[in-house]
């Protein structure tokens, strides 16, 4: 099947490159007055000799740069002439063995759910000072997403929103305690993916994250005597995720998935200032950055809307 392709790339990239090598004729630069390259540069002062190494190196690599950029236009021209007659420029394959695209069985909107589990691990610096806590949790939400199905390549769209229950808890020495929490969190991600026998789809996936975060600090015993001291901060904070997964065609216009995504909400920076009354008659202030990140590894089910898609052949 690739034997006629690969043998008119071989041909026409050997008479490109034959006709490439022959050796071309230039004529010798000269000055306005006549006189050599040489003797201008000894008049302007420059002492790079004919045989200098230096001058050497950079006269060659302008020959083989220019070689370089000549065989990768013929090699680019030579497998656009040797395209089967099903290809397309926007890079799908109309051709034996494959379908247009819009129209495999991937293709179109669909709605599910997912269920999982999932891994955070938060970190708190305080004046160099870094502690660390971590939490996991049963996940579950919702997906809503479009595929554009070309051949075997799958491109597509999808969001999310998820019920997690995250609390990682940490403690600096005196002690101060410190709390991590995600309520939920969402994404919008694209998709790439490559479509086996119709039936399976291997992907990759990233895009934007989001995130209910709150960090709350505790001080059981602040500075100065004073009464305890605790401040909460959060609110709706974004990031970016990234992933993969595996999904296949089950039955009809439904699908199941495998799929893990590590998703990153970045630094949060959080001022802590604790009264004169508070903490013995002066002002007790601090900086604290927050990061927080998290794995999640779900199992997913998808419904496709439109007509139930036609198995492939038996083989």
């Amino acid at each position: 099947m690739l034997r006629a392709p690969l043998a008119r790339v071989q041909d026409c990239y050997t008479r490109a490159t034959a006709a490439n090598s022959q050796p071309r004729r230039t004529a010798a630069a000269s000055t306005p007055s006549g006189e050599s390259d040489s003797k201008s540069e000894e008049r302007l002062g420059l002492e790079l000799a004919p045989s200098d190494p230096f001058q050497k190196i950079v006269r060659n690599e302008g020959d083989e740069m220019s070689k370089a950029y000549s065989l990768l236009i013929v090699t680019a021209a030579c497998l656009i002439l040797a395209l089967p007659a099903g290809a397309r420029a926007d890079g799908s394959y109309n051709g034996p063995g494959s379908s247009a695209c819009g129209a495999g069985p991937f293709n179109g909107l669909y709605i599910g759910a997912n269920i999982g589990y999932a891994d955070a691990d938060a970190s708190q610096t305080t004046f160099g000072l870094e502690i660390d806590g971590d939490d996991s949790s049963f996940t579950g939400g919702a997906q809503l997403g479009y595929n554009r199905q070309c051949g075997n390549l799958l491109f597509g769209i999808e969001t999310d929103i998820n019920a997690v229950d995250l609390n990682s808890q940490a403690a600096y020495p005196g002690p101060v305690y410190t709390t991590s929490s995600i309520d939920w969190f969402g994404t919008l991600r694209g998709r790439l993916g490559y479509v086996h026998d119709d039936r399976l789809v291997v992907y990759v996936t990233g895009g934007l994250a989001y995130a209910d975060l709150d960090h709350h600090l505790y001080d059981p015993t602040p500075p100065g005597g004073g009464p305890p001291f605790s401040q909460t901060d959060g609110g709706l904070e974004t990031g970016w995720t990234v992933g993969g997964g595996i999904e296949w065609l089950r039955h009809a216009n439904w699908s199941l998935r495998a799929e893990a995504l590590y998703v990153d909400l970045g630094s949060q920076n959080h001022q802590y200032i604790i009264s004169q009354t508070a903490c013995g008659g002066f002002v007790c202030r601090s900086n604290t950055d927050w990061d927080d990140s998290f794995w999640v590894a779900r199992l997913g089910l998808n419904y496709r809307f439109g007509p139930e898609p036609q198995a492939p052949p038996l083989k």
